[in-house]
């Protein structure tokens, strides 16, 4: 097989907690990673490196390095407090290669995620955990689901057989016990039933994943279009726009300043078309 040369690191019984949580937290980020595009970036600044940092930290800083003089995005501290909490006229930078102190507006720009410029690290984190204890979930409900049995024996040695015979059972094949001193293994009921459907453990997955996307701006509802009145549909978009547009302004806020600053033509549009559903009439209605 293909994937059979390749040193990927997990094995087919990999199912743990941890496991499902790093695949979540990835594919989640990547979900928050597609929303937008920024176009007429130099070569020293990939679209990654902005868009990790807008939604990991909330923040970027766009500066030049202090010897390469090279643009480049950046993790931000702030300094040079002013009048509010969370304004400041200052901040530090660094990179592997380089750090240093800017001036906001006169040596660097920072670009903010929202207008609250929150990261959204802490939601990645919370809803990765729910679709991760979901799949444990649903995986424990299959295995658990084929045997309603429990296995004692007397010694260690009893106890491999067993042990070799519940494998046996997690891997669907079918197996017997041997047991040479013919008292030193039981099976027991264990008087328990799998009280969860697996439909419903999908079905709550699936609502765990609409709702985060919903927050990015993006429309997967579990609901029917005809279970919907008009009015809730309407509202329901436009909170979806409302998510969407406000870190679309925030980018390009950041990217009108960078311009400004460091002479670029730096863009930046929304792949989701409901957030550019607004914009979309807008310009035609200026054209007209």
């Amino acid at each position: 097989m293909f994937l059979d040369d390749f040193p990927v690191g997990l094995k087919p019984n990999s199912t743990s907690y941890g496991v499902f949580y790093k695949k979540w937290l990835n594919t989640l980020l990547e979900y928050c990673m597609k929303l937008f595009t920024w176009n007429g970036l130099p070569d020293t600044i990939p679209q990654k490196e902005i868009e990790t940092r807008l939604f990991l930290y909330g923040m970027c800083g766009i500066n030049y390095t202090r010897y390469e003089k090279d643009l480049v995005a950046c993790n931000i501290y702030f300094d040079g407090v002013t009048h509010y909490y969370d304004e400041f006229t200052h901040y530090n930078y660094t990179t592997p290669k380089s750090s240093g102190r800017c001036k906001i507006g006169t040596d660097g720009v920072v670009i903010d995620n929202n207008m609250l410029r929150n990261a959204f690290f802490n939601t990645l984190h919370c809803y990765a955990s729910q679709l991760a204890h979901a799949d444990v979930t649903f995986i424990c409900c299959n295995v658990n689901g084929r045997s309603t049995t429990a296995v004692t024996a007397i010694n260690a040695a009893a106890k491999n057989t067993a042990d070799d015979y519940i494998q046996s059972q997690y891997n669907g094949r079918p197996s017997s016990l041997v047991d040479k001193a013919f008292n030193t293994i039981e099976i027991r009921d264990t008087f328990t039933r799998n009280s969860i459907n697996t439909r419903e453990i999908i079905d709550t997955r699936q609502l765990i994943l609409s709702e985060f996307l919903e927050l990015i701006g993006i429309k997967k509802s579990a609901e029917k279009r005809e279970r919907l009145i008009m009015a809730e549909t309407e509202v329901n978009d436009e909170l979806l726009r409302l998510n969407v547009q406000n870190m679309l302004d925030s980018r390009r806020a950041g990217a009108e300043k960078v311009n400004k600053l460091f002479g670029t033509n730096i863009t930046v549009t929304c792949n989701i078309k409901d957030g550019l559903k607004k914009e979309t009439e807008e310009t035609a209605n200026a054209s007209e």
